[in-house]
C-alpha cells in the first residue's frame, strides 16, 4: 500500500478494509482451529453452525477492537452502530449467555434481536426495547416504562420460563 500511495496524488489515499459485507463470511480464507490444546484442535469447519457463528462474531469484535484501538491513538471517534440478529441460533443455552457477555463488550449501539429467554434474562431490563404488532400496527414498548413492581413480576416470569 505504501508503494501505491506514493504514485498517486498526495491528497488521496488508500486503504484496505478487510470487513466482508457479510458476518458469516469473516472467517472465509482463514483457518480457525478450536480445541483444549494444540493437539485436539479441529477446524471451524468441523465445529456445528453455533460455534462457527459464535467464531465470526468473535472475529468481528476483534476487527472492532482493532479499529477501535486505532482511533483512540489517532484521537478520533469511534462509535459503531451494530444491528445483529439472533446470535443465539445454534447454541446451548450457557453459550447464548457468554455470547451476550461478550457482544456487551463491543465498541458502540448495538441492536440485538432475540427470542432467547436467556439472553433477556442476562440483559439490564432497562435496555430492552419490545416491538410487536397489535392489530396491524407495529407497537414499540419499553421497560423502562414498568414500576418496580411489574419489573420483579417480569424477572420473575422470565426466570421461570429460563429453567424449563
Amino acid at each position: 500500500l505504501e508503494n501505491l500511495n506514493q504514485t498517486i496524488d498526495k491528497r488521496t489515499s488508500i486503504q484496505i478494509t478487510p470487513l466482508t459485507k457479510k458476518v458469516r463470511d469473516l472467517n472465509k480464507g482463514l483457518t480457525i482451529y478450536y480445541g483444549e490444546n494444540e493437539d485436539n484442535s479441529l477446524s471451524m469447519e468441523y465445529h456445528g453452525m453455533g460455534a462457527r457463528s459464535w467464531s465470526s462474531i468473535l472475529s468481528f469484535k476483534t476487527f472492532l477492537d482493532i479499529l477501535y484501538e486505532k482511533a483512540q491513538k489517532e484521537n478520533k471517534l469511534f462509535f459503531p452502530i451494530i444491528a445483529i440478529e439472533e446470535p443465539e441460533t445454534h447454541l446451548h443455552p450457557n453459550a447464548q449467555k457468554q455470547l451476550y457477555n461478550q457482544l456487551k463488550t463491543l465498541p458502540g449501539f448495538k441492536i440485538i434481536t432475540t427470542h432467547s429467554p436467556y439472553i433477556v434474562a442476562s440483559s439490564n431490563l432497562n435496555d430492552i426495547v419490545t416491538i410487536y404488532k397489535n392489530s396491524g400496527e407495529v407497537v414499540c414498548g419499553n421497560l423502562k416504562e414498568l414500576s418496580e413492581d411489574e419489573k420483579k413480576r417480569f424477572n420473575i416470569r422470565l426466570f421461570k420460563q429460563e429453567e424449563n
